[in-house]
């Protein structure tokens, strides 16, 4: 009997503790394909991108902090551009998804990371 409501005593500081934590969203995200997005060309301008077929188009600062990704590979952002001109020329924008990841509280970009299109080795 004792252990049954020691077990229980446990579970409820156990539970409580938890109870108390809560999570604060510092970083937001918008999941995109190549077609809907307008890569900046300068790193201290802008991304501009569609979230929505019918969104106003949205605009995000980037930085010279901002990092560039080619899948999980860092990649200079002339170079990520010459590489998404050339998938935009062979017909890849609708298979090659965006992640655009931005501070909440600033809203600069943080990251982009680009998938490459499936039938890109």
């Amino acid at each position: 009997m004792t252990r049954i409501l020691l077990g229980v005593l446990l579970f409820a500081a156990i539970g409580g503790a938890h109870a108390a934590r809560t999570m604060e969203y510092v970083e937001g995200a918008y999941e995109l394909t190549l077609a809907d997005v307008q890569f900046p060309t300068t790193t201290n301008s802008a991304i501009t991108f569609k979230a929505c077929e019918l969104c106003p188009p949205i605009s995000l600062t980037v930085n010279a902090a901002t990092e560039y990704r080619l899948g999980g590979q860092p990649l200079p952002l002339p170079e990520l551009n010459a590489t998404v001109a050339a998938w935009r020329s062979g017909g890849a924008q609708d298979s090659t998804a965006v992640a655009v990841f931005y501070d909440l509280g600033s809203k600069r970009v943080t990251r982009v990371v680009v998938v490459p299109p499936s039938s890109t080795p």
